[in-house]
C-alpha cells in the first residue's frame, strides 16, 4: 500500500497519457491510400485574361494527377508520366498536413475534410487560399 502511495503520481501520469492517446484524433490511416484530384478552387478572382489557361491546367491536373500517401510517411505524386516523391506527417489533431518534396521546402496544408473517400485540404500561396479536393481511387 505504501508503495502505491509513493508512486501514485506516476500511476496518475501514465493513466493520463493513456486517456490522451485514446482521445487523439489521428487520421493517418485515412490518408494512407491513393487519391485522384477532383477539383481545385481559388479564393481570389482569376483575371479574365488568365481564366482559359487556368481552366485548361486544372482540367489536365484533374485528368491525370494521382497522389499516394504511404504508411511509412512518404508520398508520391504522378502527373504526365513524371513522379515526385517526398515525406509527410500530420499534426497531433490531424488538422494540418506537412509535406516536403524531396529537395524542397516544407508546405503546410489545412485539412478541411478527411474520410476514406474524400480528402479536402487548403493552403495559402500568397495570393489567396487554394483548396484541393481529392477522391479516393479505391
Amino acid at each position: 500500500m505504501r508503495l502505491v502511495q509513493q508512486y501514485k503520481h506516476v500511476i496518475f501520469f501514465v493513466g493520463f497519457l493513456m486517456v490522451l492517446q485514446s482521445c487523439s484524433n489521428d487520421k493517418s490511416q485515412l490518408l494512407v491510400r491513393q487519391w485522384k484530384l477532383a477539383d481545385i478552387k481559388q479564393s481570389s478572382e482569376v483575371p479574365a485574361e488568365m481564366k482559359d489557361g487556368i481552366d485548361k491546367s486544372v482540367k489536365a491536373l484533374k485528368d491525370d494527377m494521382l497522389l499516394t500517401y504511404y504508411a511509412d510517411g512518404t508520398y508520391s505524386t504522378q502527373f504526365h508520366g513524371e513522379e515526385i516523391k517526398g515525406k509527410w506527417k500530420l499534426n497531433m489533431n490531424s488538422t494540418t498536413l506537412t509535406s516536403k518534396q524531396d529537395g524542397g521546402q516544407p508546405q503546410e496544408w489545412d485539412i478541411k475534410e478527411l474520410t476514406a473517400k474524400s480528402f479536402i485540404c487548403e493552403t495559402n500561396l500568397g495570393k489567396g487560399i487554394i483548396t484541393y479536393v481529392w477522391q479516393s481511387v479505391k
